[in-house]
């Protein structure tokens, strides 16, 4: 790990901007910051979704 939890959490949110899926944040975050997992990407994104900060759309490519 490169960075603190705090830096991973505001990556993910940056990165959360509906043209990319969870897995390709997961890959954005870890190639800044060091492994993380995809799991934990979800999870924190799904929280994010239940208190009104993000909303889920589908990916268009």
């Amino acid at each position: 790990m490169w960075g603190g939890g705090e830096e991973y959490a505001y990556e993910v949110l940056n990165f959360a901007d509906g043209q990319r899926n969870a897995q390709e944040i997961r890959d954005a975050v870890a190639a800044e910051y060091g492994p993380v997992s995809l799991e934990l990407v979800a999870e924190y994104l799904k929280a994010l979704e239940e208190i009104g900060v993000v909303e889920r759309s589908e990916v268009k490519k």
